[in-house]
């Protein structure tokens, strides 16, 4: 995909071209297929527990749903994790250490559902509001980045799903700094989530991902700001 800045009626937009065309509205993110997944929009509107510099190995996982360092058990079956107080829903319902537990024994009872590698738990379970154990079968800590990068879905939502492997999510609700504005198969936008937890980080308030054919296609349109 390529990238591009422009302005439109005094906004600044980020535009996201994509050889996917039509789009369908499917913003699974544990779909590898759909797709928010396939244009790389899944993180903007879902957040995981940490992530990661990989441009510095040996910085300590940045927390993100998370609201600290994780603490591993002696023989490295369980963490213990730190939930961040405060973060809600762009639903407006409060996210809570139960949605973290949620998402994890979702994907431990659906095998299917893409995780790029993290280990299944054999459980997990909330604590407290701010806090989630995950326990493994065996000892987990050199996968702590697995772990950690996998997105937290609302339990409110997803425990009424079927099947989450073919939930197309067409209606995304996340914790992350954007929210989905506009969908046609021609392309969606995203625009700031008014409740994120950390808005003060959010620069540009809108991002538009057209569904263009090829990058020869989207270079007119940009240039010309349309």
């Amino acid at each position: 995909s390529s990238s591009s800045g422009t302005k439109a009626a005094g906004k600044t937009l980020v535009i996201e071209g994509t050889p996917l065309s039509p789009m369908t509205a499917d913003f699974n993110p544990f779909d590898n297929s759909g797709t928010g997944f396939t244009v790389n929009s899944i993180g903007l509107v879902n957040e995981p527990l940490y992530i990661y510099n990989n441009m510095v190995p040996t910085q300590a996982p940045i927390p993100m749903l998370a609201s600290g360092q994780p603490t591993w058990s002696a023989d490295g079956k369980s963490v213990t994790i730190p939930i961040r107080a405060g973060v809600k829903w762009s639903d407006g319902k409060p996210f809570t250490a139960s949605d973290v537990a949620f998402t994890f024994n979702m994907l431990k009872a659906n095998p299917k559902l893409y995780t790029a590698g993290a280990p299944v738990v054999t459980s997990a379970t909330a604590t407290s509001a701010t806090s989630v154990t995950l326990n493994f079968a065996t000892p987990q800590i050199a996968n702590l980045f697995a772990i950690g990068q996998v997105y937290i879905v609302p339990a409110h939502i997803w425990s009424k799903v079927g099947d989450p492997s073919t939930f197309s999510d067409a209606s995304p609700v996340g914790t992350g700094p954007y929210e989905l504005d506009h969908f046609s198969p021609q392309g969606f936008t995203l625009k700031e989530n008014p409740g994120y937890w950390n808005k003060a980080s959010i620069h540009v308030p809108e991002i538009s991902f057209p569904a263009y054919t090829s990058n020869f296609n989207l270079v007119q349109p940009v240039a010309t700001g349309q």
